[in-house]
């Protein structure tokens, strides 16, 4: 139970008793204050009286019709609920109790099943509780964030349950199983926690809560529906490729909100707009996936992006929820200056009787503009011989070569804008240094580079490195990796 001390926000309905009122907003939570000795409320306690709007029991109400110490609600699946005091006349329709039992927790009327209560939506039963929740859509749906925990809680007191099992289903079919847990001794309350995104669940969400009892007996399914929401996308080069084939890292990502106020679009700060964005960071920087992602309440959002290289974009215009997984933009270069490489250790067509050590450093800077907006460099793929090439995600690397022999090493430089360069340096090694074997060596070590083993007649070879990279083949023919 939380207490309201402020005005309440988009009322759709209210009700009052003698001593009692009742407030609906258009989510169909249920609000309530005054006077509460005979429970007439509804909260499930007798305080006296509440001078301050509170947010009481019910949910998803449709409609409300009060008495003096009872009240009748239509909640939004079509069911009649009840409570208050005194059942003497068996006014709330519950028999449960002698008729005098004060019946200060909301039940159902018994009898007349479900009500055809126009536009009906989905609805949170009364043992259910969801935490992580944005509050409501307009049509009444919760809303949860697509990256975020959410926690489903359930009560089952009569009869009690000894395992509930839940399933949560996406609009695509995807699906999510879990047994809850029991958080207490007597297995009243069952919890379990989840995050969409982790399980690759999208939006809309469905619930389904199915209770077993003693005996193996299965209760009925409790189901319900939860909107996500995750305004996210991809920075990608629009001129070579798309979001999965060309992300750019290094992308400034600034959310804006439409503010009805102004008329106009803002961006959204962690102070003013406290607890309606998550990551409160604004703007996010993209990283290797070209990926940003935010969590944030309904409104209206786009995402202004900027990145050197190329021409600045704004986004389409998103309303939340639902929920936009593929806000992706598409950059176009400015950078239309081809890359460069300095090479060393190695002279084209040159033979040596040493073991070569040869190292590259990659730029795409303009040495005749310094105003040049360079987009930076993305790959440098670097090949000896007939092998396949090795991609180094890095600007810089070196490649050593012990065994004798006659060599081309192929270098091909990428930038982010989609600029490139390509050199070749043949070079031979006439005697080995140390001991003949029957084998040679090939050595690669770089922050970025990868290589792959493959089969060849060759003598046998092997690759070194020290870092991360994609991988893209061979090199030489047949290498080990080590």
């Amino acid at each position: 139970m939380t207490d309201q001390h402020v005005g309440l926000d988009k009322v759709a309905s209210l009700a009052a008793g003698p001593f009692h009122s009742y407030a609906v907003p258009e989510s169909g939570a249920l609000w309530g204050w005054g006077y509460n000795y005979f429970g007439e409320l509804g909260d499930g306690t007798f305080e006296v009286q509440y001078p301050l709007a509170r947010r009481l029991l019910m949910k998803s109400v449709a409609s409300l019709s009060t008495g003096s110490y009872h009240t009748l609600a239509i909640k939004k699946d079509g069911t009649v609920w009840s409570w208050g005091t005194l059942n003497d006349h068996y006014q709330l329709g519950r028999k449960s109790g002698s008729p005098s039992i004060e019946l200060h927790v909301p039940g159902p009327v018994e009898g007349l099943g479900s009500l055809d209560v126009p536009s009906l939506i989905p609805y949170i039963p009364m043992n259910i509780n969801l935490e992580g929740l944005l509050g409501g859509a307009d049509s009444g749906w919760p809303v949860a964030i697509y990256g975020s925990p959410i926690t489903v809680t359930a009560f089952y007191d009569n009869p009690r349950a000894i395992r509930v099992n839940l399933v949560v289903t996406d609009g695509d079919g995807d699906r999510y199983e879990a047994w809850m847990s029991a958080t207490d001794e007597e297995g009243l309350n069952w919890s379990h926690t989840f995050i969409p995104k982790l399980h690759g669940l999208g939006s809309p969400l469905q619930i389904e809560l199915t209770p077993v009892f003693l005996g193996d007996e299965v209760g009925n399914p409790i189901v319900f529906g939860v909107i996500l929401i995750d305004p996210s996308g991809i920075i990608y080069n629009a001129d070579e490729g798309d979001p999965d084939t060309w992300p750019l890292p290094g992308a400034t990502v600034v959310l804006q909100t439409f503010d009805p106020d102004l008329g106009d679009w803002v961006e959204m700060n962690e102070y003013e707009d406290e607890g309606r964005f998550t990551p409160p960071v604004n703007p996010q920087v993209t990283g290797s996936d070209g990926r940003f992602a935010w969590d944030t309440a309904p409104g209206l959002y786009r995402v202004v992006v900027s990145r050197p290289g190329f021409e600045p974009a704004i986004s389409r215009t998103v309303s939340v929820p639902p929920p936009v997984l593929d806000l992706h933009v598409g950059l176009i270069p400015t950078d239309h200056v081809a890359p460069g490489l300095t090479v060393s250790g190695v002279t084209y067509g040159e033979t040596y009787t040493q073991p070569v050590l040869i190292e590259w450093y990659a730029y795409d800077d303009d040495p005749d503009n310094e105003s040049h907006d360079s987009s930076g460099i993305r790959y440098v793929d670097v090949g000896l011989n007939d092998g396949d090439a090795v991609r180094y995600l890095d600007s810089t690397g070196s490649l050593q070569v012990h065994q004798t022999g006659t060599y081309t090493v192929q270098f091909t430089v990428v930038d982010h804008a989609g600029n490139r360069y390509v050199t070749s340096n043949p070079f031979a090694i006439t005697e080995p240094s140390g001991e003949v074997e029957n084998f040679y060596t090939v050595t690669f070590n770089s922050n970025g580079g990868s290589s792959v083993a493959d089969e060849h007649d060759s003598p046998t070879g092997s690759v070194h490195d020290d870092g991360e990279g994609d991988e893209a083949g061979g090199v030489g023919d047949e290498l080990e990796r080590i």
